[in-house]
């Protein structure tokens, strides 16, 4: 159940090159749409419900891909709702004894500012079972002058996560850790289940983030539950 946690652009990019391999050299093109009750991404609600799309494209392993999705916690150019759109490429293998790797690079731009985050990482998995780790650089575009002053600010942080996903039903836990004293740090656990559905992927998944730690203080289990409710619809070619 691959897209069981597929509600986030890095979860789609975690995955795309997991899939059934195609034969050697052939070009594999596929498409995505859905919607989303609640974007959240890495237990972190980011914006309310709204609508994503992707393409992705595999050769021999090696994949390259875009996806988007409406971010109505944000405003565009005159007013417009705000786009996030993320660009990932890597390679990945999946071997018929149900072992899976996957390495990749990922960038997550933004319609309504200049500022973005840069990530490497990847995955191994077994039977299920997954752990994954991603190392990123958040760049904030300030606004300043004079001597000093450094317009791209940047900010490292780390990602890692444990995963199951069955036929029906997975679980993740994950933490994510800052390289600054003035951010927000949490960990959180997210159980899901889905299936097909009308020739629809659907899928339901209940998180709540945990140890949350703000401005470097300890505010335990503060953490915010959530529901997130995920229609979708790909194809191959």
């Amino acid at each position: 159940m691959k897209k069981l946690f597929a509600t986030s652009a890095a979860a789609i990019a975690l995955t795309a090159g997991l899939s059934a391999p195609t034969q050697a050299d052939d070009l594999g093109i596929s498409l995505n749409a859905g919607l989303v009750s609640d974007y959240v991404f890495r237990g972190s609600q980011i914006s309310g419900a709204g609508a994503y799309g992707g393409v992705d494209f595999e050769v021999a392993g090696f994949y390259a891909g875009a996806w988007v999705i409406q971010d109505h916690g944000q405003t565009g150019d005159f007013g417009s709702t705000g786009i996030e759109y993320d660009g990932y490429l890597g390679y990945g293998l999946e071997l018929e004894n149900s072992f899976n790797f996957n390495v990749g690079y990922t960038n997550y731009s933004y319609s309504y500012t200049s500022n973005r985050e840069d990530e490497v990482g990847g995955s191994i998995g077994f039977y299920g079972f997954a752990v994954s780790y991603f190392y990123g650089w958040n760049h904030v575009n300030k606004l300043c002058d004079g001597p000093g002053c450094d317009k791209d600010e940047v900010t490292a942080y780390q990602y890692y996560d444990v995963s199951w996903s069955g036929d029906y039903f997975g679980a993740l836990i994950g933490q994510k850790t800052v390289d600054t004293d003035k951010a927000t740090e949490y960990s959180y656990f997210e159980l899901s289940t889905g299936g097909e559905v009308a020739t629809l992927d659907v899928s339901v998944t209940y998180g709540r983030q945990f140890s949350v730690k703000e401005d470097g203080e300890d505010v335990g289990d503060s953490g915010s539950d959530y529901f997130v409710l995920d229609i979708s619809k790909s194809f191959s070619f």
